[in-house]
């Protein structure tokens, strides 16, 4: 009898997710894929000379093919105080996006945490952003479109731009955010307790433990079991405790490439050892 194979389907890749210009593009242009070409081929051409990014408000200077400069001002609702707050909140809770943010960079699940805290990050639609241009085509011109590239951009490069835009700036997020971190892992103050009646305890002898013995281990090390769980974020714990006090860069990027290191050295360390006391001992020496 001929054994038919059992064909199993492998799971598609998941789809990459957009940067944050990208995504910008998609929420608040408005535009077609024609216009943003349009846009993006004045980009390209230098026609943008000037673009300024304020909560709420981008002020830009386009200038068109055989025409003066145009002033461009695009508007947008900063979200509220109560909405910052929520969010930072949330992002502190997680060593992740907390570390994230704090190493400069915007979890892809910003716009997610700023929604469930009662704004979206990113405009629901086109229509959350009013756009004012002299050329009279209206929000879905050429020159919005290149606006719209040039902030895709940035947003690229820098997403703290977006969050100004929404109303507040990189180092007040950062502050607030490291303020939450140490709240939220600070002890709690414990209350002075009552003076109580003493108890006796009993005390338990010490073991026998010959004096030149003493530093040396009760148990074979082989009966010890490690287990090394590498952190959620490489530099999470750098990345906590805040910006180094140092003034060169290069000493600072030296402190992150010396604690990345130990760390890989030591999880080798430990995975050597491990498959050491698991295999055997013909086989780890090749016999």
């Amino acid at each position: 009898m001929t054994s038919k194979k059992r064909l199993v389907d492998l799971p598609l890749a998941a789809a990459p997710v957009a940067g944050w210009g990208d995504r910008w593009l998609a929420a608040a242009s408005g535009a077609g894929r024609a216009r943003i070409e349009k846009g993006r081929a004045l980009v390209a051409e230098g026609a943008l000379t000037a673009l300024s990014i304020k909560p709420g408000l981008v002020d830009a200077e386009v200038r068109d093919r055989g025409r003066s400069l145009l002033s461009l001002r695009l508007r947008v609702r900063p979200l509220n105080e109560r909405v910052f707050e929520s969010a930072l909140k949330a992002f502190a809770e997680r060593a992740r996006t907390a570390a994230e943010l704090l190493s400069g960079s915007l979890p892809e699940e910003a716009d997610a945490v700023f929604s469930a805290a009662g704004g979206a990050l990113l405009p629901v639609s086109s229509g959350d952003v009013s756009v004012t241009c002299p050329c009279g085509d209206g929000a879905v011109c050429r020159h919005a479109a290149a606006v719209h590239v040039a902030l895709a951009e940035r947003f690229d490069r820098d997403p703290f731009l977006l969050l100004l835009l929404r109303g507040k700036g990189r180092d007040e997020i950062l502050a607030r955010l490291r303020d939450a971190r140490s709240r939220r892992t600070m002890p709690a103050p414990v209350a002075p307790r009552r003076a109580e009646t003493a108890v006796a305890v009993p005390l338990e002898p010490l073991p026998e433990v010959r004096p030149e013995a003493f530093f040396r281990p009760l148990v074979p090390l082989s009966t010890l079991k490690t287990r090394f769980v590498p952190p959620e974020h490489p530099e999470a714990l750098l990345t906590r405790l805040g910006p180094p006090p140092l003034q060169d860069d290069d000493a600072a990027r030296l402190l992150v490439d010396m604690h990345r290191a130990i760390g890989r050295s030591a999880a080798d360390r430990l995975t050597e050892a491990e498959w050491r006391r698991v295999t055997p001992r013909g086989r780890a020496s090749g016999e």
